[in-house]
């Protein structure tokens, strides 16, 4: 049976000793505290220094671009997500941030085949409700650069909790400068940047994965226990229940790292077993002490 929230808070509620609950819409003060935290219970497993592989993806890049068009798109402005395609050039991009209603930061404008492309002078844009009939010398779209200090800036997709390397199209180790960052527009928005010199930006990134039907059973375990660690002081439970719990976790915590390592391999193109399983994270996994500053520390 595929893991589900209900698996998770019924988890938590049984180590903390309450009765488990039938539905997510019971009307119980342990609900009313799952709700609370358990983002934060969640989040805090994925944000571990370990690279879990189910939740390990890879994209390449879009940097970002600066649109300007004449006037106002009609009805009513373009909102970030939007889809934007030129009536004529079929040119697309997706709306990033509203800086104004005439000027947006946009991902890099693409053809129908991924290639980078530019709309034609004066032609029609439309997210397929609103839309600007562009006079000549409009629309106009550049490169958003950095201000200083590198040569590009790429957004990165929502939902990435850390970008783990910035590899070449070919997957190969290498050693581009790159740093997260976070990018404030003139109107105050806030944009998850990659700054790179680098004119394509490769990088696998560890991804928040809300979907607990995705999650390995090693994993859930581990969601259970920090979330059954945080209901101890708001359920009352004892505190030698709590130190049962840490301790649990710890042994928990040592099982994911080895399943983790054990999950995937890197081969060569010789068909090499590259890591072994990751053998250097299960090895690290040895030392009795490495876990126990994993705990989250909580106030």
């Amino acid at each position: 049976m595929a893991i589900s929230d209900l698996t998770i808070l019924n988890g938590a509620l049984v180590l903390v000793g309450l009765k488990k609950a039938d539905s997510l819409a019971e009307d119980r003060k342990a609900w009313r505290v799952y709700e609370a935290i358990y983002e934060q219970a969640r989040n805090e497993i994925f944000d571990l220094p370990h690279d879990w592989q189910f939740a390990t993806a890879r994209k390449k890049l879009r940097l970002i671009y600066q649109l300007t068009i004449d006037s106002v798109p009609t009805a009513v402005a373009w909102d970030a997500g939007a889809t934007l395609t030129g009536a004529s050039s079929g040119t697309t991009c997706i709306v990033i941030s509203k800086v104004s209603n005439t000027v947006y930061l946009v991902t890099e404008p693409q053809d129908s085949a991924g290639d980078a492309a530019d709309f034609t002078d004066g032609e029609i844009i439309s997210d397929g409700t609103n839309s600007r009939d562009c006079g000549v010398g409009y629309p106009v779209i550049a490169e958003k650069t950095p201000d200083f200090g590198y040569d590009h800036q790429y957004r990165l997709p929502s939902g990435v909790r850390r970008v783990l390397n910035m590899v070449d199209e070919e997957d190969r180790d290498t050693e581009y400068e790159h740093r997260e960052e976070l990018y404030v527009d003139d109107a105050d928005n806030e944009i998850d940047v990659l700054l790179t010199d680098e004119a394509e930006a490769f990088v696998k990134f560890l991804y928040l994965r809300t979907d607990v039907s995705t999650w390995p059973a090693w994993f859930a375990r581990l969601v259970i226990l920090n979330l059954a660690i945080y209901l101890c002081e708001p359920m009352k439970s004892k505190q030698v229940r709590q130190n049962q719990l840490e301790r649990m976790y710890i042994e928990a915590l040592d099982n994911a790292i080895k399943c983790n390592g054990m999950q995937s391999a890197d081969v060569n193109s010789s068909n090499v077993n590259l890591d072994k399983g990751n053998t250097d994270v299960l090895n690290a996994s040895s030392d009795e002490g490495i876990n126990k500053n994993y705990i989250v520390q909580r106030e």
